[in-house]
């Protein structure tokens, strides 16, 4: 196995933790922030639709087109809408955003048919509607279905264009952040390996027998600790070469 040196161990090791983070990071607030954001998303149209419907109690009762078509026209005005529809108590469409032309796919595809119109304020579906995409359908009664019903498609595409926006510029923050830790941990990682392999150097001329020079380490913590050792490793032995070669020479 190829030798791989601590500086570069620990420079790997927080560049990866920092990667690991940001990933999840992410990871979460793209899971969570889709879920907050289609939330806010459906309650916007909610209340949308709600205004709508009591605004266009009277005129549908009355079949004033022409008030519904401009609370129909004045309710699309918002980025996030992406069609309102307006029926009457038999499911006929009265009003609409698409001039007439309403997808076939969007006629009846929403309805309280499965539960009673007055236990609940709305009823939402996720549509795929031709040339706008997955909606949001909104169904809301007028005067609790006896007058006719409120439905306001909010485009989904709005939603994963704010998640795919904020994940771009947290990627581009997270990329700033590894070149950071990148260029900090190769420091870390020098400092503290620089003492490291000036021991070592100093340990290997100790076992080559040089004791003349002597270890100066400047850091107080372990391994000012361990310098400290290896200085008085040495000074032990050179003490004993002197005193073995003053026995050797009184022999003489």
């Amino acid at each position: 196995m190829k030798f791989i040196s601590l500086k570069w161990k620990v420079t790997l090791l927080i560049v990866s933790g920092a990667l690991a983070f940001g990933f999840t990071v992410m990871w979460l607030i793209y899971d969570k922030g889709s879920d907050v954001l289609e939330e806010e998303l459906i309650n916007r149209g909610r209340t949308i639709a709600i205004s709508i419907a009591k605004n266009a109690y009277e005129s549908v009762f009355e079949n004033d087109s022409f008030t519904v078509r401009n609370l129909v026209t004045e309710a699309s005005s918002f980025l996030s809408v992406a069609y309102i529809l307006i029926e009457d108590v038999d499911k006929e469409i009265v009003a609409d955003t698409f001039n007439g032309n309403v997808p076939e796919s969007l006629i009846g595809a929403n309805s309280f048919e499965q539960q009673s119109v007055s236990e609940v304020e709305s009823n939402e579906m996720l549509i795929n509607v031709p040339s706008f995409g997955d909606a949001y359908d909104i169904l809301v009664p007028i005067d609790e279905g006896f007058v006719g019903f409120v439905r306001v498609g909010m485009n989904k595409q709005f939603v994963d264009d704010v998640i795919n926006n904020t994940m771009f510029y947290l990627l581009l923050i997270m990329i700033l952040a590894i070149i950071i830790a990148i260029i900090g941990s190769f420091l870390l990682a020098n400092r503290i390996t620089k003492p490291i392999i000036y021991l070592t150097e100093a340990a290997d001329k100790i076992s080559m027998g040089d004791f003349d020079t002597a270890i100066e380490v400047k850091s107080k913590d372990e391994i000012g600790e361990l310098g400290h050792s290896i200085e008085r490793m040495r000074e032990s032995l050179k003490a004993a070469i002197d005193r073995l070669r003053k026995r050797q020479n009184l022999r003489i």
